[in-house]
């Protein structure tokens, strides 16, 4: 599985960006090798018609299965659901923190 998440600094150890459709960074973490990788989306926030679109197209090409953001607007969703990728948002700390959080199994509740 491949992990973006939204974030303000090309790095793992960053905080995670509120805002999709305005974040410089996406990182992402390949649950399969393990490895970090580092997308730059600066370019697609100067788009004038959709960036939140141009930002999908981007994880698309890269293959990321869902995204982990603070939040997102509905232009957002509709771009990623189109392109099959999943999104989560109440993302928050770090990135690696956001993946962590991610990649844990759920919590049992015990009544």
């Amino acid at each position: 599985m491949r992990i973006a998440v939204t974030a303000t600094q090309p790095s793992p150890d960053s905080s995670v960006d509120p805002l999709l459709e305005r974040a410089h960074y996406l990182v992402v973490f390949d649950t399969a090798t393990a490895a970090w990788e580092v997308l730059d989306n600066r370019q697609n926030l100067k788009t004038p018609v959709c960036p939140a679109g141009a930002a999908a197209e981007l994880l698309a090409q890269h293959r990321v299965d869902v995204v982990l953001t603070g939040r997102y607007g509905p232009t957002a969703y509709q771009a990623l659901q189109e392109r099959f990728i999943r999104v989560r948002d109440g993302a928050a700390g770090t990135v690696r923190q956001a993946v962590n959080r991610f990649l844990q199994p759920a919590q049992s509740v015990s009544w």
